[in-house]
């Protein structure tokens, strides 16, 4: 409430010294620019990929521990530990992701750094989460680790796919492209993984133990990790275009919309 009532709201495209343009484009016009940005299709799919795999992790991962007839539990339950993984996963791989882009952009000059770091995040999720579903049985603690690291993978991709967007699109489509992002991947991600995965498990209980079935409907998320990180592979060859499409598109405007007092400032 307070940032409503007392936080200005700067003009579009103060932040990047950039006017806001006198002429709206339409809602089709803006989709159809977004859907010719390389950066912006392949980031999306691989956006959808991530939440699939983050949101079948979240919802079945306790239920799989308890399902372990082993005890795969150490300390606490399985939701409790899977939440003591998830927070320290999550604040270690936003710091991951944020140090390893920035030491890409700065010390080897790669542009395409988020990207980059993005899908080779995704591809090692896909080995930690792997050897976590299959050791969670036999090696507790181990399999718990590799757990740990299937979230920091994961988690470090989340503070870079913002950055891509600002950097590929221009800010009056930013709001659009994010919304978006969300709604695809919300809708055809988290959304129905766990339905995927428990669909898979009803199926395979004919043949298996509930355990089994289960450690079996979860390993799709490998393929899926592992196509993800292709997808934001191949997304990092379109950034230097669609990055220099942006930067000029932006200039252009600054040239041809007249400057407010505050853009002036």
């Amino acid at each position: 409430l307070l940032s409503i009532f007392f936080l200005p709201d700067p003009e579009r495209g103060n932040a990047d010294d950039v006017p806001e343009a006198n002429k709206r484009t339409s809602l089709l016009t803006d989709v159809i620019a977004l859907s010719k940005n390389g950066s912006v299709v392949f980031v999306t799919l691989a956006y959808i990929a991530l939440d699939f795999v983050g949101g079948s992790l979240t919802y079945w991962i306790p239920t799989y521990v308890d399902a372990n007839h082993a005890n795969s539990s150490i300390f606490f339950g399985g939701s409790t530990e899977f939440g003591v993984c998830t927070i320290i996963g999550g604040i270690g791989g936003v710091f991951a992701g944020v140090y390893f882009s920035k030491l890409l952009k700065k010390r080897f000059g790669i542009m395409c750094a988020d990207a980059l770091v993005c899908g080779i995040s995704l591809i090692l999720c896909a080995p930690f989460l792997f050897c976590a579903l299959l050791l969670l049985n036999s090696t507790t603690w181990l399999g718990w680790l590799l757990i740990l690291l299937s979230v920091i993978t994961v988690t470090a991709i989340w503070p870079l796919l913002p950055n891509i967007f600002l950097e590929t699109v221009i800010p009056t489509r930013r709001a659009l492209v994010s919304g978006l992002s969300n709604l695809f991947g919300n809708a055809f991600g988290d959304a129905i993984s766990p339905v995927i995965v428990g669909h898979i498990k009803d199926k395979l209980l004919e043949y298996s133990t509930p355990y089994k079935a289960l450690q079996y409907g979860l390993m799709i998320n490998v393929l899926v990790a592992a196509v993800g990180s292709l997808l934001f592979f191949i997304s990092a060859l379109f950034f230097k275009r669609d990055y220099r499409i942006c930067k000029e598109r932006m200039a252009q405007e600054c040239i041809n919309a007249p400057r407010t007092e505050n853009t002036k400032k």
